[in-house]
C-alpha cells in the first residue's frame, strides 16, 4: 500500500480520518474486481448496473476522473459508434491505473495530489 492513501483532509476528526483511508484503501483494492465485473456482464442491464455503481463509488471516495470515465463508459456502452465505446473504455481502464498508481505530494489542505482525485 502506499503511504499517500492515508493522508486526509486534516479538517476531519481523526476516527473519520482512519475510517476514510481505509474505505479508500478498500475501494482502490477492489477495483480490478470491478473491472472483471463490468467485462463480465451477460446483458447490457448488468453492465450499466456495474458501471453506475462504480461512478457513485469512486465519486465518493473523491477519484472525480474515474467516476466520470466510468459514466462515460455507460453512456456510450450501447453506442453504435465502437470507435467512442473503446475509447471510453481506455479512458477508464486508465483512470483505474491511476486510482490504483502511487501518488505524489500532497497539495494543500492534506489530501493526495493523485490525478483524478477531487478532494481539496
Amino acid at each position: 500500500m502506499d503511504a499517500d492513501l492515508e493522508r486526509t483532509d486534516p479538517s476531519m476528526p481523526e476516527a473519520a480520518q482512519q475510517g476514510f483511508v481505509l474505505l479508500r484503501r478498500q475501494f482502490t483494492e477492489g477495483l480490478p474486481g470491478r473491472l472483471r465485473e463490468i467485462r463480465s456482464a451477460l446483458d447490457a442491464q448488468e453492465r450499466h448496473q456495474a458501471l453506475h455503481r462504480l461512478v457513485g463509488a469512486a465519486g465518493s471516495y473523491g477519484f472525480g476522473s474515474l467516476s466520470q470515465a466510468a459514466r462515460a463508459a455507460d453512456v456510450l456502452a450501447g453506442a453504435a459508434d465502437s470507435v467512442a465505446h473503446q475509447g471510453a473504455w481506455a479512458a477508464l481502464l486508465e483512470c483505474v491505473a491511476l486510482a490504483c498508481a502511487p501518488v505524489g505530494p500532497a497539495r494543500s489542505g492534506g489530501a493526495p495530489s493523485r490525478t483524478g482525485d477531487t478532494k481539496p
